[in-house]
This record gives structure tokens, C-alpha cells and sequence, in this order.
């Protein structure tokens, strides 16, 4: 009689509390890791877009020096001190914008009635649109940059040429802002290097912490570092022969027009933007809002402040012709609906493009028995 061989079953592992904890925390700090390299990543190809930007202003700026044998001037006024057009429309053939440079009227301001939708956000030149800083849509709808010109070589009807310049690799032309942005074609697009680096919303900088990307007079872009020394940056400004008078760099009381022309009332307005919740339509004649309600918010605490914005923001739209007819789309809740009540010329309610959670009737029963719900 042989004997059966024993059959081992293979024993399975099982991880103790212990083993648990440690692979959990293994995993976090792996997914922490990955997530700093997504973000360095990220950062990286911003700084390099942003680098990319500088250069093709440079070469823009430098192409019209070629041309015209002076830099464009910082902005152009009249005798009377009106503001007409800035250094950035000027250079806008050099970048490829030629058709739409070829429609600017200058025999009037850029914020003429007549002209001012040109400069809107149809004009979408990217080489503008700076990916390191996060600029939110204006509602006035024209488009800014966070670029902005040495003062000394950029001003009021200034004509430097770049052979006036003593070291062009020590001397800033142009570089990031720290804020107080202007619309693209408005003159005033300058800031006073020796005011400082990051001082101030009306300096040169991103934000504190970070490097500033700056192009220097001779086409080459290079970060500054935060802790740079102020005396070192002062001497970015360029040789002091350079330094224009007073009156030469002030920037318009009124940088723009626009909210005191009655243009602005036949206009699209657009307030909030893609990472916002509600995004606010009028159309030209003021009498009939698109309003979207995103989904996927942000967090219950934005989704909350926007809606107590909300009445506020149709306040503020309500003045500019007296909204008649409301649409809604998206994703909302039944009481997201009340601030629509306070529309006191409402004729029309268009909700068949909304999804509405929750019992809505009672806001229905408040309404004007005049309002058309469909």
C-alpha cells in the first residue's frame, strides 16, 4: 500500500494592520509625488509659453524698428493729451494680425463708438494671453494682456530708437505685470522699472514667490528671480539719458471710454467664466438673458457664493434695457430659480433646456400671471 502524497494549498497573504497602514501611506506619498511632478510639469510649460510670447514681441518690436528706424510709441496722443492707440495695436502686422490692424481707424481714439467692439475679445492674438496668470474675462468684453513696456523706452508718443540704447542685453523692453492690466489698444501699457519688482499692482512681476519673465532690448527673454536685488533691477530701466520727463509716462486718468458710451448698452455681456457655475448672457438689446447653470461646481461653498451673487449680477444687467425674456439651461435646483422673481418687466420664462431638481411650483405660483412659461 503506497501512501497519498499530502496536497498543500498555497497559503494566501494577508496583509495585518500594520502591512495595511504602511501600504496605504506608501501609496499617498507615491500619488503625492506624481502629483508635484503633474504640477512642475504644468508650471514648466507655462513658463515656457509665456518665454515663447516675449520673443515674438521682441521680434515684433524689433521688425518695426527695422522699418520705421524708432520703437513704436508707448501710446499715441493728441496735443490735448487724448488718448489714441497704444504700442501693442502698432506692432499687431508684426505678429501676423495684419487684416485686423488693416480695419483700425486712427484718425479716432480706440474706444470711439464706432471702433470699440474691434478691440473686443474677437481679437484673440495669443501671443498675448500669458498662461501664467489666471485672467478672468472681462465684462466690458475687450481683451488685456499682463505684458507691459519699460516706461523709459514705451511712453507718450516716444520715438527711441534702439540705437539710443546702451547695453541692450541689460535693458528691459518689455515683461509680465504684476496687475492693473489694460485693454490691448488702450495707450498707457507701461510700467516704471525702478519702482520696483513685484511692489505694487502697477509694477513689473506675476506674483510674489515666482519668477518674471522679462525681454530685454536685444530679443532675449530670461527669468528674474524674486530675490533679486532691487538695485540690480532699478538698472533694468536703461542708461539715464533715457529717463522720460514726468508728463511723458503718466498713464489716462480714464484708461478707457467705454462703461460712459452709450455703446455699452448694445453689446453682448458676459459675466463668469468656465470654472464659474452660472454664466450670465444679455444679448445687444438688454431685454433677453441666456443663463447656464454648469453642473459640475466646484464645491458646495462656490456654488453657494455665486448664488448669492447671482441677484446682484441680474440687478446690474437689468439696467440696460430691462430684461423681457429669460432663458435658462443647464443643471439647477428649484430654488435656484427665485432671484428671477425680482425681474419686474419679465414677460417670458423659457425653461424647457433646464433640468430642475426639486418641486418648482411654488416659484411658478409666485410669478406675474403675465409671464409665459414654456
Amino acid at each position: 500500500m503506497t501512501d497519498t502524497p499530502e496536497t498543500h494549498q498555497p497559503r494566501l497573504w494577508k496583509p495585518t494592520l500594520i502591512e495595511w497602514v504602511l501600504i496605504v501611506a506608501a501609496l499617498l506619498l507615491m500619488a503625492c509625488i506624481l502629483n508635484v511632478a503633474i504640477l512642475q510639469a504644468r508650471d514648466a510649460a507655462r513658463i515656457s509659453q509665456s518665454k515663447n510670447n516675449l520673443k515674438q514681441v521682441g521680434l515684433a518690436l524689433h521688425n518695426y524698428e527695422s522699418t520705421t528706424n524708432v520703437l513704436p510709441p508707448g501710446g499715441v496722443f493728441n496735443s490735448s493729451g487724448v488718448p489714441y492707440h497704444s504700442w501693442t495695436t502698432s506692432i499687431a502686422p508684426y505678429l501676423s494680425a495684419s487684416p485686423w490692424y488693416n480695419q483700425v481707424n486712427f484718425s479716432v481714439p480706440w474706444d470711439d463708438p464706432t471702433q470699440v467692439e474691434h478691440f473686443m475679445n474677437r481679437w484673440r492674438e495669443p501671443v498675448w494671453e500669458n498662461p501664467r496668470a489666471e485672467l478672468i474675462p472681462r465684462q466690458d468684453g475687450l481683451a488685456e494682456t499682463t505684458y507691459a513696456g519699460n516706461s523709459w523706452i514705451l511712453h507718450r508718443n516716444s520715438t527711441v530708437s534702439l540705437k539710443e540704447i546702451e547695453n541692450p542685453q541689460d535693458t528691459l523692453l518689455v515683461a509680465e505685470a504684476r496687475g492693473h492690466y489694460l485693454p490691448l489698444g488702450c495707450p498707457g501699457n507701461w510700467r516704471d522699472v525702478q519702482e520696483g519688482l513685484n511692489r505694487s499692482p502697477d509694477s513689473f512681476g506675476l506674483r510674489d514667490g515666482v519668477i518674471t519673465q522679462v525681454l530685454y532690448v536685444d530679443g532675449h527673454v530670461q527669468a528674474v528671480q524674486p530675490e533679486t536685488d532691487s538695485a540690480v533691477w532699478a538698472s533694468l530701466a536703461g542708461p539715464p539719458g533715457l529717463r522720460p520727463q514726468a508728463d511723458r509716462v503718466q498713464r489716462p486718468q480714464y484708461p478707457y471710454q467705454l462703461p460712459n458710451v452709450p455703446f455699452w448698452r448694445n453689446r453682448t455681456v458676459i459675466t463668469g467664466h468656465k470654472m464659474m457655475g452660472i454664466e450670465f448672457r444679455l444679448d445687444p438689446t438688454g431685454t433677453a438673458l441666456n443663463v447656464s447653470f454648469n453642473k459640475d461646481w466646484i464645491d458646495r461653498s462656490s456654488r453657494d457664493i455665486e448664488l448669492n451673487a447671482s441677484k446682484y449680477r441680474l440687478d446690474e444687467l437689468d439696467q440696460y434695457g430691462g430684461i423681457q425674456h429669460v432663458t435658462i439651461s443647464g443643471d439647477l435646483q428649484a430654488g435656484d430659480l427665485n432671484p428671477f422673481l425680482e425681474l419686474q418687466r419679465l414677460k417670458r420664462l423659457t425653461l424647457s433646456s433646464a433640468k430642475i431638481q426639486g418641486d418648482w411650483q411654488g416659484f411658478r405660483r409666485q410669478l406675474n400671471s403675465r409671464v409665459l412659461v414654456d
